[in-house]
């Protein structure tokens, strides 16, 4: 039996000693160089860490998350009151915005989040004044706007 990915050298993947097995599948690898390449690239193009405000659904990995804080990034995006839970875990002074109008719920944990972490600056999506009320007053907000494309 061929292994996956031959030629793949797991040495640039995995920590000295580790091992993966070929039957133990699926794997997720992260080329964290690579990251960092591609981070670095980013930051180039939108003049710095102000200029960029990734969205941390398309890592879901603390890991990239630290690397990019490491690369002075402080501003993000995420999709569930978990991911911002997770990121104020290793960044309690992040700022970071909740990238959907929440339900009552959500408003709910995103005040406790605020109150639990005061240095941080998290904010949600409101479309319509009755958001207003709904939203705790520690939560900051950001007005979503539909030009007519119906993508919100």
């Amino acid at each position: 039996m061929t292994p996956p990915f031959e030629g793949c050298d797991p040495g640039r993947y995995l920590e000295d000693g580790e091992r993966s097995a070929p039957e133990s599948t699926p794997h997720l690898v992260v080329d964290l160089p690579t990251v960092r390449d591609n981070v670095a690239r980013v930051l180039e193009v939108a003049g710095g860490p102000d200029g960029w405000r990734p969205h941390l659904k398309t890592s879901k990995l603390p890991e990239v998350w630290t690397l990019l804080l490491e690369q002075g990034l402080h501003r993000f995006k995420c999709a569930t009151v978990l991911e911002l839970s997770e990121l104020l875990s290793i960044a309690p002074e992040a700022d970071c915005v909740l990238a959907h109008h929440p339900d009552d719920a959500a408003c709910g944990a995103l005040g406790a989040l605020a109150r639990a972490h005061p240095r941080a600056r998290i904010a949600c999506l409101v479309e319509e004044p009755a958001d207003l009320d709904r939203v705790p007053g520690e939560v900051g907000l950001f007005v979503d706007v539909d030009p007519g494309m119906h993508r919100s």
